[in-house]
Order: C-alpha cells, then structure tokens, then sequence
C-alpha cells in the first residue's frame, strides 16, 4: 500500500502522525508515536467493492497488535475519538469521554475502549 496523506495530531502534549494508507482509496490508516511505533490501526478489505459500497466493508481496529473492534458502515473510529478528546483544555476526566460519547454517538463499550488507550497513549507523555 502506498501512503495517500499524512497529518499530525497532538494530543494533550503528545504528537502522534496518522498516515492513510491505500491503493487509490484509503485502506488503512495508522497512528503512529513520535518513535514511529504503531500505536493503532484501522484496516478495512476493499476487495473489488466499489465506492458506493464502502458502507459494507467491515472494519477491524487495532490497538498495539490486538484486534478490538469490528464494524461495518461509517463509523466513528479511535481517530476522530482522540481529535475531539484532544480539543478538552485539561487532561480527559469521566465526565469528558461521556461527552465525547455522545457528541460522536459511541456505545459505552467502544467509548471504554477508546478511553482506555487515549489514556495509555497519552497521559503523562510529552
């Protein structure tokens, strides 16, 4: 797969580069560390489907190598979890990650996955 964009992310201190990666349309996207560690991936198999399919193709989120998530359609992955947890001035309290449920329309059980490794990923690292 070749790299179609990269951006950088800084999240409560700490950078992270997310590179989107893909044959023509994206396949996979990848966080990694400022050591360039794989922190999280979220891979999807396009497979002949086309554009207007992509609802159907199943994605797998990835967390340091263990597979945590599946879904299909469009979805609110760790990405865009850890953008809007970023925004929050302080490092994230219970109560943030509850607003951050509901503004990206998480289940409790993704939110407290996504928490789990905001926290691993970036508390106390700068």
């Amino acid at each position: 797969m070749k790299e179609l964009n990269s951006e950088k992310l800084i999240c409560h201190g700490h950078e992270v580069e997310i590179k989107y990666l893909g044959t023509g349309r994206f396949e996979k996207i990848v966080m990694y560390d400022k050591d360039e560690v794989e922190l999280y991936y979220v891979h999807k198999v396009i497979s002949g489907m086309s554009a207007e399919e992509d609802y159907l193709i199943e994605r797998r989120e990835v967390f340091e190598g263990k597979l945590r998530r599946k879904y299909k359609n469009w979805r609110n992955s760790f990405i865009e979890f850890c953008r809007e947890t970023a925004k929050r001035r302080n490092f994230p309290a219970d109560v943030d990650y509850r607003a951050v449920k509901e503004k990206l329309k998480l289940s409790k059980a993704v939110t407290d996955i996504y928490a789990k490794y905001y926290e691993k990923f970036f508390e106390g690292k700068k």
